[in-house]
């Protein structure tokens, strides 16, 4: 009777009344896996322009059914939630927590018997990657169910696996060890001989490689990046131009920073307490880096400028915290308004005529890539 009644509907486009065959049987306190097997294929069939409102109308059934489930039907049932996880379409963030309210309790917490091939872990990963697409750090609560059952043996699932965990730690703002994991999982694929396309290396090695400029200096990310930059696909990836400047302790101007930072995802372009995004910081430090290899002593105010940065102020209070946290060496002496770098080292350097003469070479250098740029698009 129920099929009956759901194949008219469907074929009517009447779905306040699909909705109430399937509140029908909620009511009864019972849904019948034969029928549902049934209902189905129906369902399957209809246009993509009714996906909304079948999925209005199948939640309430198959919530309840996950409630009230027996043995014989967990079968149909898994197959009626994953087209329910199908209809929800791009919303990735309702079909993670489908995957976990639908499949997973059932598999996990219902205490019936699963069909022989079913794999919770599966589910489990799913979801994750489901709720990285929504960017809902809810992935990471999954991904922690799987730490100790999915190996390396595991393969294409291991792959996929450390490829989530490298999202999480990425979206974390951990990129020390996400620069390593995204490193860590195109090694792996090698290894376990699972061939991943030319677009997938790509874009790992892309992210590994915006993680480690982004990461704390230190000889960790020094590692990370000569890794990356030997890698054969480093010329090809998004970012090689940065990564070039970075790995060769070069300069990084306002102009790379803007192109950059506009090829990153948002939560790389996120804009910190002091008004800056990461990226700019993360240039900040590294440009501070590069003069401190270069120059023994420099006036904040050149620094500032430099830097790109507005006052003096932000100049020191960039510098004192790359000191504590980044093990620069350096003695800021807020009375001259200088920076003494690497204050055990005994050479003497005359630094203004040097710092000046760095500028207009950077000046000069700057003219002649736009020329060239202009060059090249007339």
């Amino acid at each position: 009777m129920a099929v009956k009644r759901v194949e008219a509907a469907c074929k009517a486009n009447n779905w306040g009344e699909l909705k109430s065959i399937f509140e029908d049987m909620v009511d009864a306190g019972s849904v019948k896996g034969k029928d549902m097997a049934k209902i189905l294929p129906i369902l399957q069939d209809l246009q993509a322009d009714c996906d909304e409102k079948v999925l209005a109308a199948m939640k309430p059934v198959l919530f309840f059914w996950a409630d009230n489930m027996s043995d014989e039907g967990v079968k149909t049932f898994l197959a009626c939630a994953d087209h329910y996880i199908e209809l929800t379409d791009e919303d990735y963030g309702r079909a993670g927590r489908s995957y976990e309210s639908l499949h997973i309790h059932v598999i996990e917490n219902s205490g019936c018997v699963a069909p022989e091939g079913t794999d919770p872990d599966e589910y489990w990963l799913l979801a994750a990657e489901c709720y990285l697409k929504a960017e809902s750090m809810r992935a990471d609560e999954c991904l922690k169910k799987l730490r100790n059952r999915v190996k390396r043996v595991d393969g294409t699932k291991w792959i996929r696996f450390k490829s989530a965990q490298s999202r999480v730690q990425d979206r974390s703002r951990r990129y020390g060890g996400a620069s390593y994991a995204y490193l860590s999982t195109l090694k792996d694929a090698e290894s376990l001989n699972i061939d991943l396309d030319v677009l997938s290396k790509t874009m790992t090695l892309n992210n590994a490689a915006i993680c480690a400029i982004l990461d704390k200096h230190g000889p960790p990310r020094t590692a990370v990046l000569q890794e990356i930059k030997l890698h054969p696909l480093s010329d090809t990836i998004p970012v090689s131009n940065i990564l070039s400047k970075v790995s060769n302790n070069e300069i990084v101007t306002p102009k790379e920073v803007k192109l950059f930072e506009s090829g990153l995802a948002e939560h790389h372009r996120a804009k910190m307490p002091d008004g800056r995004t990461i990226v700019q910081n993360a240039m900040i430090r590294h440009n501070i880096s590069v003069v401190a290899s270069i120059y023994k002593r420099v006036s904040l105010k050149t620094m500032a400028s430099i830097l790109g940065v507005k006052e003096e102020k932000d100049a020191e209070r960039v510098i004192t915290e790359m000191i504590n946290k980044e093990g620069l060496k350096a003695i800021i002496d807020g009375v001259d308004g200088t920076i003494e770098f690497n204050p055990d080292d005994s050479a003497l350097i005359e630094w203004e005529d040097q710092i000046c003469e760095f500028c207009k070479e950077l000046d000069v250098l700057c003219g002649e890539v736009d020329r060239t740029n202009a060059m090249q698009i007339a």
